[in-house]
């Protein structure tokens, strides 16, 4: 059992960011090349999307290989990118070992969106009825 993901905002918020930890997925500890190990990545927690996405920054850093074709379906249409197997590790050191995400261009202010592949395996929380947006996340 992992102790809560808890976020205090100090205000109102309309998105939820936190800084989440992501690294190539593998099957056993042994790693061959000199590619970063974990990195920092700003991850906007999204209800709306069905898989997570991580940015083409994100997959050139952790020079990733495709695991295959998939198709993202949102606002903007419909599209077909590459798939990737990765880790992600949560501030409160929860580790979802091994999560498919899809590749997308990205966005200014956060390089990947958690989506509900993640969120519906928890309990996921965002309350604001005192003025200051609390969110928090546990399984």
């Amino acid at each position: 059992m992992s102790f809560p993901l808890k976020v205090e905002f100090g205000r109102v918020v309309r998105a939820v960011i936190t800084e989440v930890m992501v690294r190539r997925a593998t099957v056993s500890d042994v790693v061959y090349d000199t590619a970063p190990v974990d990195i920092p990545v700003r991850a906007l927690w999204n209800t709306g999307a069905g898989m997570s996405v991580i940015s083409t920054k994100i997959v050139e850093k952790l020079a990733l290989s495709s695991a295959g074709m998939g198709t993202l379906t949102g606002i903007g249409g419909i599209l077909r990118t590459k798939l990737y197997d990765v880790s992600v590790t949560l501030p409160n050191k929860l580790i979802f070992p091994q999560i498919c995400v899809a590749e997308w261009e990205g966005h200014r202010n956060y390089d990947m969106l958690i989506g509900m592949d993640i969120i519906s395996r928890g309990r996921f929380v965002i309350d604001s009825g005192a003025g200051n947006t609390v969110f928090t996340f546990d399984i």
